[in-house]
């Protein structure tokens, strides 16, 4: 069975390219390990990067929406099937790295809790067997479907705050914990990332050249927003997981902002060959990203490694998390390169199965 043609769309891929970014700079932020005192200017600035990067996992599954048009099930299960072994194997393999990088011993039970305890950033994955199983229910959304597409966000909107609070107030096995408490309600969340990606994909020449100046400002509105509140919650010592958790309004807010602000975007072409580039292996660099972190960490190049080289000043932070940022992307980039040969493989065995 052949897998439909994707078709490209330049603006689109750019805010592939952006997102990745954005993740690898979430991660670099949070396992920067830079010591700094709360409230003073390098937390700050720690605390602003964290929060103008953090938003973007959501736009991944807009962005799978957009271009999700396949109604067939057998197409959809075998996706699925792909993203779950993906996810099982990159378990794996990260849990023999972390043992490598700490010298821990390996153990049978060792790898099968690290796949069952949702441990590593690999849950991404997880999300996507379920979304990419009930695609084949939201890609039945025509242009005309806003009511059908209201409907199903109303349901998926409904069974994540109702799994959430019935999964807040039980005390599942350890093991299972995360696929209970997590899994279920963060992927009907998800789904609804999808439905508006795909709402907001379909009435894009309304959107264009009307909005762009006010998605760019809401967009930067938000970002403000998200990091004074953040602000007032750590400074008065107490940190609002809210403002972190993909659910949060400031999420949705900014992820709509960002789409509608590409849409309007027209790519230069030097740009659409660094796209043709990095897109393909978009996948591959998000699943080696935190290996190349842990070990750039191992040996110390980090902000905080490199920072005790430099004065700890404030432009000395603010321009060593986007350095590594960049390095990370471009060693992760250049080891995506046999991960992509595997994925493809991967991809035409699933395929194979369902057909």
């Amino acid at each position: 069975m052949a897998e439909n043609k994707v078709r490209r769309d330049a603006s689109m891929d750019a805010l592939r390219v952006l997102a990745c970014f954005m993740v690898i700079a979430t991660h670099v932020v949070t396992q920067s390990k830079i010591r700094v005192s709360v409230g003073s200017s390098r937390w700050n600035l720690m605390l602003f990067w964290n929060c103008a990067v953090h938003f973007i996992l959501p736009v991944f599954f807009m962005l799978a929406g957009a271009f999700s048009k396949s109604t067939d099930k057998r197409q959809a299960i075998g996706k699925s099937i792909f993203y779950f072994i993906a996810f099982v194997l990159s378990s794996v393999f990260y849990y023999f790295s972390d043992a490598v990088l700490s010298g821990e011993k390996i153990s049978f039970w060792g790898v099968v809790y690290g796949i069952i305890s949702y441990k590593y950033h690999l849950w991404f994955l997880l999300n996507m067997v379920v979304v990419t199983l009930l695609s084949p229910l939201m890609n039945r959304i025509e242009e005309n479907d806003l009511p059908y597409a209201c409907a199903l966000m109303a349901i998926f909107t409904v069974g994540f705050k109702s799994i959430s609070y019935f999964c807040a107030n039980i005390e599942p096995v350890a093991l299972l914990s995360g696929l209970i408490s997590e899994l279920v309600p963060s992927s009907f969340m998800f789904c609804g990332y999808f439905l508006l990606g795909k709402l907001l994909y379909i009435k894009k020449e309304d959107l264009k050249s009307k909005r762009t100046a006010a998605a760019l400002v809401l967009t930067i509105t938000t970002v403000v927003a998200f990091f004074v509140n953040k602000r007032i919650c750590d400074g008065s010592g107490l940190i609002d997981e809210r403002f972190f958790s993909n659910d949060s309004i400031f999420l949705y807010i900014q992820c709509i902002c960002l789409f509608i602000l590409f849409l309007n975007i027209n790519v230069p072409v030097k740009l659409e060959k660094i796209n043709a580039a990095v897109v393909p292996k978009i996948f591959g660099i998000y699943i080696i990203h935190i290996l190349v972190i842990d070990i750039i960490t191992h040996f110390g190049i980090t902000p905080a490694g490199i920072g005790g080289i430099f004065p700890t000043s404030f432009w000395t932070t603010f321009l060593l998390i986007p350095l590594e940022t960049v390095i990370v992307y471009a060693l992760s980039w250049l080891l995506s390169f046999p991960l992509y040969k595997v994925e493809k493989l991967l991809r035409r065995f699933c395929r194979m199965l369902v057909s």
